[in-house]
């Protein structure tokens, strides 16, 4: 039975795995060109062979969400697939299956590509192209021991985008999906905004904050006890981040909590580009775009 390859292709990063693996790799889909290296050239995971990370300028196949640079994406799917079947020797590409994600909305001109390269460049034996709210419910739905609904509601968060995607007996009603323009690009850059403006210019560093954002940041399951937490005398005990930075200075080690500015994470539910007259609960926004959702979907059946 042939093998299935599957591969999350997203706009800030390539997770590549096999069927049954419960750790995918994960890859920075972008190749990375160093100011301070006489401009060498790191493709998708061979960033971690850099042993300076100050500086880097980023090449991306991804543009507003949508693929439109193959040349780069073929780059680093090939250091990708090569270094996945490198630990699997005994396999190859053209025995294998391969599912991959594909952005809302895609234009058919890359689905047609999509399939071209595939099948054409990389030989693969079967090519399933499905979208990440479609597989997220069916593992839901496969692992869930409690009587479901025929319908459900997935928030995809990206990199570029929010995606509030309703299903209906295990399809996606498309003319019924949402999209807020708000994703992990947009908290990145609030983090260097904020971190420039209080302490070091880190205009040029959007790596090392990217990656000081994913060390520190969360999303609140209790927004209003964390940020109650965080005002208490005592948070600096218990709640302490610290992110060093490659001039081995310790440059951002602050209190949880000690922003009077929103959390970093609290943006998904705030996407103004205005701080002021946000709303006053940060669930406002996401649950009014659930109701626009629902209320499109009854429009649509009067």
């Amino acid at each position: 039975m042939p093998s299935t390859l599957i591969i999350d292709m997203g706009g800030g990063s390539l997770k590549v795995g096999l069927a049954g693996e419960q750790k995918p790799k994960i890859i920075d889909n972008c190749i990375f060109k160093s100011k301070t290296l006489s401009g060498k050239t790191f493709i998708g995971s061979q960033i971690e062979d850099c042993n300076n990370l100050s500086s880097l300028y980023c090449i991306m196949p991804f543009k507003k969400g949508y693929l439109n640079n193959w040349e780069v994406q073929m780059q680093i799917l090939d250091t990708a697939l090569k270094k996945t079947f490198k630990e699997h020797h005994h396999m190859k590409l053209s025995d294998c299956n391969l599912i991959v994600t594909e952005p809302y909305f895609n234009f058919a001109s890359t689905k047609e590509t999509m399939n071209e390269v595939f099948f054409e460049e990389y030989q693969f034996a079967g090519l399933m192209r499905s979208n990440p709210a479609l597989l997220a419910a069916y593992k839901y739905q496969a692992e869930s021991v409690q009587r479901l609904s025929r319908y459900c509601m997935v928030i995809d968060s990206g990199y570029s985008f929010t995606h509030l995607v309703p299903m209906g007996d295990g399809h996606v009603m498309s003319q019924f999906v949402l999209r807020l323009p708000v994703g992990g690009k947009v908290l990145t850059n609030r983090l260097v905004e904020i971190v420039s403006y209080r302490h070091l210019d880190v205009r040029s560093e959007v790596y090392i904050m990217n990656q000081c954002k994913e060390d520190v940041c969360y999303v609140s399951t209790d927004f209003w006890k964390d940020l109650e937490t965080a005002r208490s005398a005592f948070v600096c005990l218990f709640y302490c981040y610290g992110h060093m930075l490659t001039s081995v200075r310790l440059v951002v080690r602050r209190i949880r909590g000690f922003e009077k500015m929103p959390f970093a994470s609290s943006l998904y539910f705030r996407p103004c580009k205005q701080m002021e007259n946000v709303f006053t609960k940060p669930t406002e926004y996401v649950n009014g775009t659930h109701f626009m959702s629902f209320q499109r979907r009854q429009n649509s059946d009067e």
